[in-house]
């Protein structure tokens, strides 16, 4: 009974030691927190904002659609209804290309839209072919989407699951051409539980990714994290958007939790 009772507890410590430990995505201090400039609140729960090169500000509202920011309020360009038509599932964010072509990713793929008509202009499928050939239960989900105007460049952070587990084996950044349907280049993050809830891309060295309280500025060109900040002492505790102002110089962040845009100094944080 004793020489059982070993060998049980021998194989416990061995399947124990094979549990896989996901690296933290930094190990160093996170830097002093950026100052909020300004805050503008929702007026409707949302998911994912885009600016435009003029300053133009998007927001995916949910069961509304796509949301322009004017001067007498949000205005809805795309509704919600149209949009859907090119996915079965739920819209996660958006990124604006330009004057006529919005990006919007869902789980598993992601369509580039008409601005005046909402028609499919291209599908780019994060979902490699591969892996579903090597497992057919395989499923994808990015919240995040980001448009790099300089290099014509689509970011998307999957992570990958497997039937219906909540339990990722992946956690990745894809990069595609708008225009074509298949990744250009895949990139592995150390921790396969990370998820980003937004992304802005001001240069493939800048990259930012939100997660929670978190904010992570990520160097695409080296494929590393570089620096962090924690944003709770400004209030904000669920980020669900994140993009880049060139005409105001700031990155703005959108609270899930408070349902509000909160713009931070981008000098503070590159």
């Amino acid at each position: 009974m004793r020489a059982r009772l070993i060998a049980c507890l021998t194989v416990l410590a061995s399947c124990s030691q094979e549990v896989e430990t996901p690296k933290p995505l930094l190990e160093t201090p996170a830097e002093a927190a950026p100052v909020a400039v300004s805050r503008t609140p929702l007026l409707r729960p949302a998911s994912g904002i885009t600016i435009d090169n003029n300053g133009k500000r998007y927001i995916w509202a949910n069961n509304v659609g796509v949301q322009e920011l004017t001067p007498d309020g949000w205005n809805t360009i795309l509704s919600a209804q149209a949009v859907q038509t090119n996915t079965v599932f739920d819209i996660q964010d958006l990124a604006v290309l330009d004057d006529n072509r919005i990006a919007l990713v869902a789980q598993n793929e992601g369509t580039v839209v008409s601005r005046q008509t909402a028609q499919a202009l291209n599908r780019f499928c994060y979902l490699p072919g591969s892996l579903q050939q090597q497992d057919r239960t395989a499923w994808q989900l990015s919240r995040a989407l980001a448009f790099d105007a300089s290099e014509n460049r689509l970011y998307v952070q999957p992570q990958t699951f497997t039937g219906f587990g909540t339990e990722a084996t992946t956690s990745q950044l894809g990069l595609f051409d708008p225009a074509i349907s298949e990744p250009l280049e895949w990139q592995s993050f150390s921790d396969k539980n990370f998820a980003a809830g937004g992304m802005a891309v001001v240069s493939r060295q800048g990259t930012y990714l939100g997660a929670g309280s978190k904010l992570y500025r990520y160097n695409a060109a080296e494929k590393r994290f570089d620096k962090w900040w924690e944003l709770s002492g400004l209030s904000i505790s669920n980020i669900e958007g994140l993009a880049a102002d060139r005409t105001t110089n700031t990155l703005v962040v959108l609270d899930g939790a408070r349902q509000e845009l909160v713009d931070l100094r981008l000098d503070e944080i590159q």
